[in-house]
Formats: C-alpha cells, structure tokens, sequence
C-alpha cells in the first residue's frame, strides 16, 4: 500500500512537473510571439515614420515641381485654351492633367500628362508592396507666382491619410510646399513683343539675364495668361485705370501714353 501511495504520490508528482514544465513552454512561447509581435509591430511603425518623412521632405516637393513645369510647358506651348482663362484652367491641369470645358472633361498631354493624379496612381501600387495603403491623398494649389524674371514659384497644400496594412499604424497628415520652378527651357508664350530677343531661335527660354525687373516688362505668367490689366504676382489683372502694355485699350478718341520707366502703367489722353 505504501508503495502504491509512492508510487502514486510520484507520478502525480511528474504529471505536475510536466504541467509546469509544459506551462513555461507555453508561457515562453507566448512572450517570444508577444516579443516577435512586437518587433513586427515596430517594425511596421519604422517603415511608416521613414516613408512619412521621406514623403513630406522630398517626394512632395519633387511632385510639385515636375507637375508644375510640365504643365506650364503644356500651356506654354498650345496656349490657354479659348474662352478658359489661365486661373482656372492651370489648377485643374495641374491636379488633374485635365480641365473642365462645359460637361466634358478635356485632357493635356495625353495619358502620360505629368499631374498630381498620374504620380499618385504611379506611387500607389508601390506603396501597397510596401504593405501601405493610401486612404486618401489630395492637393489644392494655392498660390502662383513670379518670383522673379525668370522663376515662377508654386505654393500647393498637401493632404494625406496613409494607413498600415495590418492597421498596426497610420498617418493623417497636412504640409504646405513651395516649388520655385524655372521657367528656362520652357517655350516663349505667344504675343511676347518685349524680350522676344531674349529667346532662342525656336521661341525657348534660353538666355537667363534677367531682365530689368518683373514689373517693367510681362512676366511669363502675363504672357501665358494673356489678360490685360495690372501685374500682381507677375499675372496681370484687369483695371480700366490703366492703358499700358499690360492694361485695356482707350475710349474712342483717346490715345494711351505709355510711362517710359514703366511699360505697365500709361495714361488715356
């Protein structure tokens, strides 16, 4: 009897002890899962935060500044379409790769217009190897400008929602870029009669002399745009209280006197 209790009492014993033994196995197991999770977890997080900060410090920039040439090329070479004014057309063209006319959409350049949109479905098969997902990714042009003779500057705000495959992570997020884009080696818009000669045979953008300043003479964007009236920003505006190079025509009778230290401002006499 005693030696059954032994017996008894020592495999209870070993049942116990491979319990325990079996227990810390699993126990082990579940901290080294927990532990690879976690790293994974990190992991997945490192990978978001370097692509986030690689996409907001240069990727965006580089969007901004491709799209912009490319289009103000485009427009530069067949002109602001009739009866659309450059205001409304280059956003659209710059987003888009299209513009609206009526109820249709017309498009420039072809498929392979270089627009926010054509780097957007380029980037996002991409990021979805990389096991991140675009939620949502949109621009708005704010600002264009003449920053000077021969650069025009872009100011776009970014929007951005970027999700983790496996929603370990996610980034939701906004950023403001500027792009001061040359406009050297763009083609010369028509109806330029003031520094034509500045420009290689063929009408290309090719000497970079600037000129006098932007405010004495049509900046690109004026030309481009091909509106009379003020320069603001290098693009001029309409203004009946001027009749230069940049302005409206006189009352019949009445002949306009251009300022010769400025060929944007004249008179009506």
């Amino acid at each position: 009897m005693g030696k059954m209790k032994k017996g008894f009492i020592f495999s209870l014993s070993s049942i116990m002890l491979v319990a325990i033994i079996s227990t810390i196995i699993g126990m082990n197991a579940s901290i080294e899962r927990a532990k690879t999770e976690l790293e994974l977890t990190s992991l997945r997080v490192a990978i978001m935060n370097n692509y986030v900060s690689d996409f907001e410090d240069s990727y965006l920039e580089n969007i901004l500044y491709v799209s912009g040439k490319y289009m103000l090329g485009m427009l530069a070479e067949n002109g602001v379409p009739a009866g659309k004014g450059f205001d409304d057309v280059f956003p659209q063209l710059l987003i888009n790769g299209s513009y609206r006319q009526g109820s249709s959409l017309v498009a420039i350049g072809g498929s392979g217009a270089k627009s926010f949109n054509f780097f957007r479905n380029e980037i996002e098969p991409k990021l979805e190897e990389a096991g991140i997902n675009i939620v949502d990714f949109d621009a708005e042009l704010v600002e264009i400008r003449q920053d000077s003779p021969w650069t025009v500057e872009l100011t776009v705000d970014f929007k951005y929602n970027l999700q983790d495959k496996n929603n370990v992570s996610a980034w939701d997020g906004s950023i403001r870029k500027k792009a001061s884009i040359s406009i050297i080696g763009l083609k010369n818009p028509e109806g330029n009669d003031v520094i034509v000669n500045d420009f290689k045979d063929g009408r290309w953008v090719e000497n970079p002399n600037p000129l006098a300043s932007s405010d004495q003479y049509m900046s690109f964007l004026t030309m481009l745009s091909g509106e009379g009236g003020y320069n603001i920003n290098g693009i001029c505006r309409q203004d009946s209280s001027n009749c230069g190079r940049c302005g409206n025509s006189c009352p019949a009778g009445q002949a306009c006197i251009i300022n010769p230290n400025n060929h944007y401002l004249g008179a009506c006499q």
